[in-house]
């Protein structure tokens, strides 16, 4: 119904997203064009906290280039 706000749920565990988790709003929605094996699918992933955090400390040490960097608590 128009104005209800759906829970979302983690593709990685299956939890309902508790008030955390809808705070930091782990989603990653993309179209996929050409050179990927998944040429012209969609992938949406809404991620828990803790899935979040599984799923970053599994990725940085594959990375080549850190993408990890401090949030900037002062305004910079």
């Amino acid at each position: 119904m128009k104005g209800e706000e759906t829970s979302k749920i983690c593709n990685m565990c299956g939890k309902t997203f508790d008030i955390w988790d809808n705070q930091e709003n782990f989603s990653f929605d993309h179209c996929i064009g050409y050179g990927s094996t998944h040429d012209l699918h969609r992938i949406k992933i809404d991620l828990c906290c803790q899935c979040f955090d599984k799923v970053v400390d599994w990725i940085l040490p594959q990375c080549k280039h850190n993408p990890m960097s401090e949030y900037p608590t002062n305004g910079k």
